[in-house]
C-alpha cells in the first residue's frame, strides 16, 4: 500500500491485490494526537470508542449474510495510524450465485433498467473487472440519473442510477361540445373524444401520445348537426335562417290567414325538424254567438272582411258597441254580439205610491230603477235599495209591509210588561208584582207601528181576617213589635205575619204563625188551643190511719 506522511489533503490509490479485490482508501492529515478517518466498511459497519484519538478502539461488524475477513478490532496508535489492516465483509458462499465470478473478480449479467438498453452484446454472460457499460432509454422515454455502470469485482456493478420516464405530450385540449376519455398524457397512452348529442365529429376520435412527445393528431371538432332548409307555407312566411341543432324557426301567416299547426319548430339532435309543417288557412270568424231577444243578418260567408248586422226585438233595449261587426284577421269579430235587454212592466204598489217621475210610465229599461212611498202604518223595508229592472225582472219585490212598533210598550205600575218582538202582530204581556192583581186585559198588540189595547192596572190585594182561635188570641207582627189583630183590621199586606198564642192553661196544637202571600194566608190552617191536663198522682201501698 502506498502511504505519504505529513501531507494535508486527500489522495486515492486503486490497488489490485492478489485475489483481485478492489479497495478504496482515503487518507487524511496525520497527527500524533488523532488517527486517520476510518474508511467505510462495505456490507458492514464500525464503532469507535472514544472518538479517533490515541488509544481509541474501532470495532468492525458485518451485516447478516456476510462474514468478517481480517481483524475485528484496531487501535489508534501514537503515530496517528490505526493498527493492522482494515478487514472486509465477504458474502457467505450460500448467498453468492456465481462464486467463480466473484472469486475471479468478474461481473455477471448487468442490471436491467425498465425501458432502457446498454451498449454490450446480449450474448455476453460475464464481464471483466473495469468494464464500463453505457445505458440509453428506449424511444419515447427520457433518462434521469447516472447512465453508466462499472464492474468493480465481487460481482458488483456500480454507478448506475438511471430511470427512464415516459415523455410528456401535454394536455391535448378539450374541444367544445365534446367529452374526453383519458387523463394520462404520456407516451404511449391514448385519449378519445365523443361529441355531445346533436353534434357531429370532424377528425379522428382517438389520438396517441408519440415517442417524440407530440400527439399523433389534433383533437377533433364537434360541429352541430344541420337540419334541411325550410320554405315558408302558402300565404305565410318564416322567421329565422339558422338551421343547426337547437335553432328554432317561427311561422307567421299573411293578413286574413291564420296558422293551423305549430308556430315554432326546432332542429333536433337527429337532424330533423320537430313537428310537421303548419298551414296558413283563410280566417273564418264563424257565428258571432247567440243573441237572446234579438237576431243578426250576414252573408253566408263569415270569412275575413265579412260584416254582420245586429237587431233587437220590440220592448227590448239594445246594449252594444255597434250594431255592425266585421271579421278581423285574427279570427275574431270587431265587436261582440250585443245584449237585447227586456223592459220591465212597472207594478202597482199596494199600500204605497210611486214617485212623480214614475207614476205616468208603464215600462222601464234594463238597469233603471224607481222609488216609492209607503202609507202611514206601512214600511219600505229597503229604502236604500230601490227595485231595479234586470232583463225583464225586478231585482226585488215591491211592496209596503206593516210597520213594526218603534219603541217598547208602556210601563206598568207595580208590574212589568214582557215582550219578544216589535214586529206587526206581536204581543206584550202585562204581569203584576206579588201582592197585586191585574185589573183589565193583560195583553197589548203591535198594530201598524203602534202598541194598541187598554193598559191594565195592578191593584194591591190584602189578606182577610183568618178567624178567632178559641182560648187563644192573634197578634199582628209590625215593624216595631207585636200588637192585637182585631177582626176589623182588613188591610193586611203581602208578606205581613201574624202569630197565634193560647191562653194560660192551654197548649197550642198546630202552626204558631202565618204569612200573607198574595192575598192568602200561608199556611191556611189555624192552630187549636187545648186544655192542659196534669198527670195522675202516683199511688202508694202505705195506708194512714
Amino acid at each position: 500500500m502506498l502511504r505519504r506522511q505529513g501531507l494535508q489533503g486527500t489522495y486515492k490509490t486503486l490497488r489490485l491485490r492478489r485475489r483481485l479485490w478492489l479497495e478504496l482508501y482515503q487518507d487524511v492529515f496525520v497527527s500524533t494526537q488523532r488517527c486517520e478517518t476510518v474508511k467505510l466498511l462495505l456490507n458492514g459497519k464500525f464503532q469507535i470508542v472514544p472518538f479517533s484519538r490515541f488509544a481509541a478502539i474501532v470495532k468492525y461488524i458485518c451485516y447478516p449474510g456476510f462474514e468478517l475477513v481480517g481483524q475485528k478490532e484496531r487501535v489508534c496508535q501514537g503515530d496517528g495510524y490505526w493498527s493492522g489492516r482494515a478487514p472486509i465483509c465477504r458474502p457467505l458462499v450460500s448467498n453468492v450465485q456465481n462464486m467463480a465470478a466473484y472469486e475471479e473478480g468478474t461481473c455477471s449479467k448487468p442490471p436491467a433498467i425498465k425501458h432502457a438498453t446498454h451498449d454490450a452484446s446480449p450474448a455476453l454472460k460475464s464481464f471483466p473487472l473495469g468494464t464500463q457499460l453505457t445505458y440509453s432509454c428506449l424511444n419515447g422515454f427520457k433518462s434521469e440519473g447516472g447512465y453508466r455502470a462499472l464492474c468493480v469485482g465481487q460481482g458488483r456493478w456500480v454507478g448506475l442510477s438511471m430511470t427512464c420516464q415516459p415523455k410528456q405530450c401535454g394536455h391535448p385540449g378539450d374541444p367544445a361540445n365534446s367529452i374526453r376519455d383519458g387523463n394520462i398524457f404520456t407516451y404511449p397512452h391514448k385519449v378519445s373524444y365523443t361529441c355531445l348529442e346533436g353534434y357531429t365529429r370532424i377528425g379522428r376520435y382517438q389520438i396517441l401520445c408519440q415517442a417524440d412527445g407530440r400527439w399523433s393528431n389534433v383533437p377533433p371538432i364537434c360541429k352541430p348537426k344541420t337540419c334541411r332548409e325550410l320554405s315558408p307555407p302558402t300565404n305565410g312566411l318564416i322567421t329565422g335562417m339558422d338551421f343547426t341543432y337547437g335553432a328554432t324557426i317561427r311561422y307567421n301567416c299573411l293578413k286574413g290567414f291564420v296558422i293551423r299547426g305549430p308556430s315554432v319548430r326546432k332542429c333536433q339532435s337527429s337532424g330533423y325538424w320537430s313537428d310537421e309543417t303548419p298551414e296558413c288557412v283563410l280566417v273564418n270568424c264563424g257565428s258571432p254567438g247567440p243573441i237572446y231577444n234579438g237576431y243578426y243578418i250576414s252573408r253566408p260567408d263569415t270569412s275575413y272582411g265579412a260584416n254582420v248586422t245586429f237587431f233587437c226585438y220590440n220592448h227590448t233595449n239594445f246594449d252594444g258597441a255597434s250594431n255592425v261587426a266585421t271579421c278581423l284577421g285574427n279570427g275574431s269579430w270587431s265587436h261582440p254580439a250585443p245584449n237585447c235587454w227586456v223592459k220591465c212592466f212597472i207594478p202597482q204598489i199596494e199600500n204605497g205610491t210611486l214617485d212623480n217621475a214614475t207614476k205616468h210610465l208603464h215600462y222601464m229599461k234594463h238597469g233603471q230603477s224607481f222609488n216609492f212611498t209607503c202609507q202611514s202604518g206601512f214600511l219600505n223595508e229597503f229604502p236604500s235599495d230601490p227595485p231595479t229592472c234586470k232583463n225583464g225582472t225586478w231585482s226585488r219585490k215591491t211592496f209596503c209591509k206593516p210597520a213594526p212598533c218603534n219603541g217598547r210598550p208602556p210601563e206598568l205600575k207595580n208590574g212589568l210588561v214582557r215582550y219578544h218582538s216589535f214586529e206587526h202582530g206581536s204581543k206584550a204581556q202585562c204581569i203584576c208584582n206579588l201582592g197585586f192583581k191585574i185589573i183589565g186585559e193583560p195583553f197589548l198588540t203591535c198594530h201598524y207601528g203602534k202598541w194598541v189595547g187598554r193598559m191594565p192596572k195592578c191593584d194591591e190585594v190584602f189578606c182577610k181576617f183568618p178567624g178567632n182561635v178559641s182560648n187563644g188570641q192573634l197578634l199582628l207582627v209590625g215593624d216595631i213589635g207585636k200588637y192585637d189583630y182585631p177582626p176589623y183590621a182588613t188591610k193586611v199586606k203581602h208578606n205581613q205575619q201574624i202569630e197565634y198564642q193560647c191562653d194560660k192553661g192551654y197548649g197550642q196544637v198546630g202552626n204558631k204563625a202565618a204569612t200573607c202571600v198574595d192575598g192568602q194566608w200561608s199556611p191556611p190552617m189555624r192552630p187549636k188551643c187545648e186544655l192542659r191536663k196534669h198527670p195522675p198522682l202516683p199511688t202508694t201501698s202505705k195506708k194512714f190511719y
